[in-house]
């Protein structure tokens, strides 16, 4: 018989930062993931990808030889912020984080149209969710102010998704 007492949580182990940095770096890999399925691009095929990362910079800087191992890109190019959106190219959102897959001949506009409607359709779900939420006055009592936070800033997400969402269903409109 072995004997052996359980292991102590320790919380001087636990990084926050770098599990939310990790869980944004997946979501990333995840998204493309998903769109080279959706337009089923060959899995051989490397694929340029744009990302839009704002104040994560540095931190996508050193992880882009994972999404592009894992995702099976050509290496990402990295922008603080794109000025000036790629045409013919399939926009996705990771968090905030912009993703631009310039799949030029391997993009049907038609389905990445209703591929927006789509996820526009579930931003305005979570975004009437969050503010029914916060709209009611038992749960602004009773929950604890930093949840309530958590809450307000989740529907500025969604919010913000929303409005690039739609941006973006407006320029593959136009095209």
């Amino acid at each position: 018989m072995i004997i052996a007492p359980w292991p102590q949580y320790n919380t001087t182990l636990v990084d926050d930062d770098a599990d939310q940095q990790f869980s944004l770096v997946q979501e990333v890999i995840t998204r493309i993931r998903d769109a080279r399925n959706q337009t089923n691009v060959e899995q051989s095929r490397r694929i340029p990808v744009l990302l839009a990362v704002g104040e994560n910079l540095t931190m996508f800087a050193q992880q882009t030889a994972l999404i592009e191992f894992l995702a099976r890109t050509e290496e990402p190019q990295l922008y603080t912020e794109l000025a000036v959106k790629p045409e013919h190219a399939m926009s996705l959102l990771a968090d905030r984080i912009e993703i631009y897959l310039p799949l030029a001949g391997m993009l049907d506009i038609a389905k990445e149209l209703e591929r927006i409607d789509k996820e526009i359709a579930q931003a305005e779900q979570e975004r009437s969710r969050l503010q029914g939420k916060l709209a009611n006055q038992n749960f602004i009592a009773r929950a604890k102010p930093e949840v309530v936070e958590k809450e307000r800033e989740k529907l500025a997400t969604q919010e913000d998704r929303l409005s690039k969402l739609t941006a973006r269903r407006a320029e593959l409109a136009a095209m």
